[in-house]
């Protein structure tokens, strides 16, 4: 594909994103509804936090949730001359995603929901590059795009969440936001932060037997499973749940054992075996 392919290709899917108005009609107090709907509260889907065009590594999980000051939940339409996501112009388009790629610039703009994650993620090396989601190497992606109120695994349980899971990502006529990123950038690794389940096949790869069990046999509390994808040359690594990691902030050191796990598992994916 040419660089003038490729540009058109992630300009129209974030286009698409952007002005995706598939949820505005829902109406829980719980959900995407206060973020979605029509109107001066509505405000741009998150497609993601840090550079994901260049990031190796992208950590899949659920976005902050009803944070409206936080730099990227809180962005919106009138911040580029426009008064909904349905008339955001191709240079706002640009725009949005340049100010999502850069989320990680700015330690003190970066919500502290990121924090454990820059301490169990940043400093992993892949390819002789150190990545840092400081320098645009690790980003952060949504698996769906516009933040709830309350807490999204609430949320998903009511018949109104699983609307929005089909709209936003697994419905086969949605509009499966987060594959055909994944489909566009083609990330080596996925980093998914208790949220696997939620992509599946050609995507996330075939169970690597070898690379779990190595995990399991350094001692790995949070790496829960192991994908490989030939097709693509993609690892994906399954880790426990976020309450899992949460706990591990409290234990001196726990998030760098587990950095120096993965950093194993990924030089061995590496080198081929």
């Amino acid at each position: 594909m040419s660089d003038e392919s490729a540009a058109k290709f992630e300009l129209d899917l974030y286009a698409d994103m952007y002005r995706c108005q598939s949820c505005a009609d829902l109406t829980s107090p719980l959900g995407v509804g206060d973020f979605a709907a029509v109107g001066p509260r509505q405000t741009v889907p998150v497609s993601h936090f840090g550079n994901i065009t260049r990031s190796p590594i992208w950590l899949i999980l659920n976005n902050p949730a009803n944070d409206r000051q936080d730099v990227a939940v809180g962005t919106t339409p009138a911040m580029f001359g426009a008064a909904s996501r349905a008339a955001l112009g191709t240079e706002a388009i640009r725009a949005i995603k340049t100010r999502l790629d850069h989320y990680f610039d700015d330690a003190a703009t970066t919500h502290e929901f990121f924090d454990r994650w820059v301490d169990l993620l940043s400093g992993i090396a892949l390819n002789g590059e150190v990545l840092t989601f400081a320098n645009g190497t690790i980003c952060a992606v949504d698996l769906i795009k516009c933040p709830t109120v309350a807490n999204w695994m609430g949320y998903v349980m009511k018949p109104e969440g699983k609307q929005v899971w089909d709209r936003c990502l697994r419905g086969a006529s949605g509009n499966r936001f987060l594959i055909r990123q994944i489909e566009l950038h083609r990330p080596p690794v996925l980093v998914f932060a208790g949220t696997a389940n939620c992509v599946k096949g050609p995507w996330r790869g075939k169970t690597d037997r070898h690379l779990k069990q190595l995990a399991k046999d350094l001692g790995s509390i949070l790496i829960a499973d192991v994908w490989t994808n030939n097709v693509q040359r993609r690892i994906s690594i399954g880790l426990g749940s976020q309450r899992e990691i949460k706990k591990l902030e409290l234990v001196p050191d726990a998030l760098g054992k587990e950095r120096r796990y993965l950093q194993t598992v990924l030089d061995v994916w590496s080198s081929g075996r």
